[in-house]
């Protein structure tokens, strides 16, 4: 029956006539020829003596672990053949994707698919080639293969006192679709869900490895949303939940190409589990605000832009409250969960500056009235920081150009109270940026205690919304400014004007996200103006002088 192309086989490929003329050539270049492969079992007959049931299916033999380190063995030198092998989890081992793939696309159909990629990678191991039939290479590919998960990724690798070197091997990977096959062949049973669920942050730490490297393969965002949506629908179809740390990488992946679905599908998770944001999630805040602002191609319909501003606000409509609704499920909400000790992190802020960013003034004003603590990061609360809170609403309002509310909070403040500060503000603030994306907990540095340095980090973070830095005279002058900032309401409020992009010149055009020059802000006077002002100044693209950490 071979050669029929209308019969329908293993896969497509199977059906290619093949010649009955065979030379020792081709069997010295494939093992796995034709005369070799042993015939089908009938499995579907109820005697048949190649099936039994489960009951008396052996138990899995204990794997022997095998470590990276040690290439000696009782003081003596082995060979490179009995070695231990280098990486912890062996990825070549066929997983049923490998199968599905041969099944649908066969073994040498060019695709860049990285399951296809892993498939041709396990073909030239075992020496599967192009003139193979269609049973050789699926006897090939089954060759060890156990229908048992577990037994499968114990075979890999995965055992208890591997998982150390897994996460270590997880952080060098060298391509995303390597690091993409570990994390699907881990997710394939329940012990390896539950590892994958405790590595969160060794996870979103070897993505950002394989982001910010970008050798051979380029990293989109949309390959590792897919990534951690597969992961997500793993986790859930075993019971168990995503984790803090995953779902707000899930949640600013999302954030980043404006996937209105996930982001809905992620705040509602964090929602439902309690998760406390962290820095990911006020990052993820900002690309949503910010994509509203520069009119983002996902956003280009009024309903779309409707409902992403309702993910941020929880308001119908998503300009105001209105008495009576429920507010739905936002990144506000986020903030009863917020337990991030430092000013640069917390959520809250950059809720109230991104209320300012798209203008909407009455949200602003909902949120002054009501000022919940309920809803504040711990560190907001306390007379230590009412002025900056003050501050805070203020650059709001001035940004949603209402100056009558701007007064008011900044009215809201006694003029004899003196805000926490350090004599060293003046000294420390020219040259200190703030930490938004931390490359590691370690090598974290706080931002101080210090009302002028948390003024600071909100016009830095306005700046950086516009994709502007300031250059080093413009940081004295800033820091100078905040320090001998006067208590008086309206003098206040004339000096914040003057730190804020406010003029039509600094307004980021449209879809620009390349960032292929340097937007930086310099001082000048003159012109028959009073005082310094701040004016854009476009140079070419230097990441030194952007400074921000992309992944």
């Amino acid at each position: 029956m071979r050669g029929k192309p209308s019969l329908c086989l293993f896969c497509r490929h199977a059906a290619q006539p093949q010649t009955r003329i065979f030379s020792l050539r081709q069997f010295a270049s494939f093992p796995s020829a034709e005369p070799n492969v042993q015939p089908r079992p009938d499995l579907d007959a109820a005697d048949s003596a190649f099936v039994r049931s489960e009951e008396d299916a052996p138990a899995p033999e204990e794997i022997p672990v095998r470590r990276i380190q040690s290439f000696l063995e009782d003081g003596k030198k082995t060979s490179y053949r009995d070695a231990r092998p280098k990486a912890a989890l062996q990825t070549l081992k066929v997983t049923p994707v490998d199968l599905w793939a041969y099944a649908l696309l066969g073994t040498f159909e060019y695709t860049h698919h990285p399951d296809s990629r892993a498939l041709r990678r396990i073909n030239l191991k075992r020496s599967i080639g192009p003139h193979d039939n269609a049973d050789s290479v699926a006897h090939e590919l089954l060759h060890g293969f156990f229908i048992d998960p577990n037994t499968n990724l114990q075979r890999a690798g995965f055992v208890k006192v591997n998982e150390k070197a897994i996460l270590n091997q997880l952080q060098h990977v060298h391509k995303f679709s390597g690091l993409s096959r570990i994390i699907s062949m881990l997710s394939s049973t329940r012990d390896g869900c539950e590892f994958l669920s405790r590595s969160g942050t060794h996870i979103l730490d070897a993505i950002r490895n394989n982001r910010k490297r970008q050798n051979s393969e380029k990293v989109t965002p949309s390959m590792v949303l897919e990534m951690l949506n597969n992961l997500h629908i793993n986790l859930e179809s075993k019971g168990l939940q995503m984790g803090p740390q995953l779902c707000n990488g899930a949640l600013y992946y999302a954030s980043k190409i404006c996937n209105i679905a996930a982001v809905k599908m992620y705040l509602q998770l964090a929602r439902k589990h309690n998760y406390a944001p962290d820095w990911r999630t006020r990052k993820a805040l900002k690309s949503m605000y910010r994509s509203l602002i520069v009119d983002h191609p996902r956003l280009k319909d009024e309903d779309q832009q409707r409902e992403a501003l309702e993910l941020i606000t929880g308001w119908r409509g998503g300009v105001a409250p209105r008495r009576g609704e429920p507010r739905m499920t936002c990144f506000a909400y986020l903030s009863y969960r917020d337990t991030e000790t430092d000013i640069t992190h917390a959520i809250y802020p950059a809720y109230i500056q991104g209320l300012g960013e798209m203008g909407l003034h009455m949200g602003i004003f909902a949120e002054f009235m009501a000022q919940d603590p309920k809803r504040m990061n711990s560190v907001l609360l306390g007379d230590e920081h009412l002025r900056f809170r003050a501050q805070m609403f203020a650059i709001a309002f001035l940004l949603a150009k209402d100056e009558k509310h701007a007064l008011q909070a900044l009215e809201s403040v006694p003029i004899e109270h003196h805000d926490i500060s350090s004599r060293e503000d003046e000294n420390l603030m020219p040259t200190w940026r703030s930490e938004t994306s931390p490359k590691s907990p370690h090598t974290f540095n706080p931002t101080p205690n210090s009302s002028n340095l948390w003024l600071l980090s909100i016009i830095y973070d306005h700046y950086h919304t516009h994709d502007y830095v300031p250059t080093p005279s413009t940081q004295v002058h800033l820091a100078k400014t905040i320090v001998q900032m006067s208590h008086d309401p309206q003098v206040a409020m004339q000096t914040l004007k003057g730190m804020l992009l406010l003029d039509s010149d600094f307004k980021l055009p449209s879809m620009d996200y390349g960032r292929k020059v340097t937007r930086r802000i310099t001082l000048s006077e003159g012109d028959g103006q009073e005082g310094i002002w701040l004016v854009p100044k476009i140079e070419r693209y230097s990441e030194e002088v952007v400074g921000e950490v992309t992944f």
